[in-house]
C-alpha cells in the first residue's frame, strides 16, 4: 500500500497572508468587532499597509483633534521579573513609534500599579504581589521611555486625579457596563469580577488626558483588539462628563503566543512562560523557539514594523520557513538596547 505525502508548497508570503487574516477573525470574533481597518491615523503606516490593525470608531479621527491614549499590563501567566519585557512589548512600542512618525499627534501611556491587583485578581483569580507590580513598572517605564522619548508616561500611583473630572455615584455607572472581556453582555443583576475595574480604567481614559489640557480631543486608545470592554467603559464615562470628543480603538494585532494554533492562546500574555519570548533570553535558547514555531516567526516579521518592505518580499517568494530568522533576531538584539 503506498501513501501519499503531503507537502507544504505555499510561499512564505502566502503562509503570512493566511496567518494575518486568521488572528483578525478571532480577535473579531472574540471581542465582537467588525473586520475592519480605517483611520486617517493609519494613513502611511505598516499597520494599514500590512493590514494588521482593527478599528473601532476611529474613521473620521485626524492629527488636529485627536490625542492617543495607551498602556501597558504589568504581569503575565507565570511572570519572568528578571526581564518581564517580551518580543510583543517590544513589537508593540515600534509600531507606535511609526504611527507617531507619520502623525505627530500627542500620546500619553498609563502605567496602572495602584489598580493592577485587583485587575489580575479579577482576571485570573490570582493574589498579585504588590512588590512585583512596582518591580514590572520600573522596567516597562524605564523600557518604554527609552523607545517612546515623545510619550508621556505616567505611573498612576504618582498622580492625583481627584476633581479632573466629576462623576455620579461610581456604583451607579459601573453598573452601566454591559460588557466584559470576550464581548458578552452581562444580565440584568450579573455581576463580573472586572466589571469595577473596567470602570475604573474607563476613567482614568478620560481624567488623565485631561489633566494634562487635552479637554476636547478625540481619544484613540492604541492596545490590543481585547482592549475593546475599556473602550466602551470609557465611552460610558464620557457620557457622562462629557469631557473629550469621540472615542475609539486602534486595535493593534499582537504578537501571539508561539503555538498559538496549538494551544488557543492568542497573545503572550496568557500563554505559558515557555511559550513567550523575553528579551533576555539567551539567542540559542530563541532560535530553538523559532525554528520550532516557523510560522509564528513569520507572523512576528509581518507585525514589526522594523522589518522593510524589500525584506518582507523577499522572504515572501521563499518557500523556506526559516529564511526569517537571521531578520527577527536582528531585531531582537535591536530592542535589547532599550532594555
Amino acid at each position: 500500500m503506498f501513501y501519499e505525502i503531503e507537502t507544504d508548497n505555499r510561499t512564505n508570503q502566502q503562509v503570512m497572508v493566511e496567518r494575518i487574516k486568521t488572528l483578525r477573525r478571532r480577535h473579531c470574533g472574540e471581542q465582537g468587532l467588525k473586520d475592519r481597518s480605517k483611520s486617517p491615523l493609519l494613513t502611511d503606516t505598516v499597520m494599514q499597509n500590512r493590514k494588521t490593525t482593527i478599528t473601532y470608531n476611529a474613521e473620521d479621527f485626524n492629527e488636529e483633534d485627536t490625542i492617543i491614549f495607551t498602556g501597558q499590563c504589568l504581569l503575565k501567566k507565570e511572570e519572568d521579573l528578571e526581564c518581564p519585557v517580551t518580543l510583543q512589548d517590544a513589537v508593540e512600542c515600534a509600531r507606535l513609534n511609526t504611527l507617531l512618525e507619520a502623525h505627530p499627534v500627542p500620546v500619553v501611556c498609563m502605567y496602572p500599579d495602584s489598580t493592577y491587583a485587583e485587575f489580575i485578581h479579577g482576571w485570573s483569580g490570582v493574589e498579585a504581589n504588590e512588590n512585583d507590580i512596582d518591580t514590572a513598572t520600573d522596567i516597562y517605564m524605564g523600557f518604554r521611555g527609552r523607545m517612546l522619548p515623545k510619550v508621556e508616561h505616567v505611573r498612576l500611583s504618582e498622580v492625583n486625579l481627584d476633581g479632573v473630572i466629576h462623576l455620579p455615584e461610581k456604583g451607579r455607572l459601573t453598573t452601566q457596563i454591559r460588557r466584559i472581556y470576550g464581548g458578552r453582555l452581562l444580565m440584568d443583576g450579573q455581576e463580573h469580577p472586572l466589571q469595577r475595574v473596567l470602570m475604573e480604567y474607563g476613567i482614568k481614559t478620560i481624567a488623565l488626558p485631561v489633566f494634562f489640557g487635552y479637554e476636547g480631543k478625540n481619544i484613540a486608545i492604541f492596545a490590543e483588539p481585547d482592549e475593546t470592554s475599556s473602550t466602551y467603559a470609557a465611552e460610558i464615562v464620557n457620557g457622562v462628563v462629557g469631557m473629550v470628543g469621540q472615542i475609539g480603538l486602534l486595535g493593534q494585532l499582537p504578537v501571539p503566543s508561539l503555538n498559538y494554533l496549538v494551544d488557543r492562546e492568542l497573545d503572550m500574555y496568557s500563554a505559558v512562560r515557555e511559550n513567550r519570548i523575553h528579551l533576555h533570553e539567551d539567542d540559542l535558547g530563541i532560535r530553538r523557539k523559532l525554528e520550532a514555531e516557523p510560522d509564528f516567526c513569520l507572523v512576528t516579521l509581518c507585525l514589526s514594523p522594523l522589518t522593510t518592505e524589500a525584506q518582507l518580499d523577499e522572504i515572501g517568494k521563499s518557500r523556506d520557513r526559516n529564511v526569517g530568522i537571521d531578520i527577527l533576531m536582528e531585531q531582537i538584539n535591536e530592542f535589547r538596547r532599550y532594555l
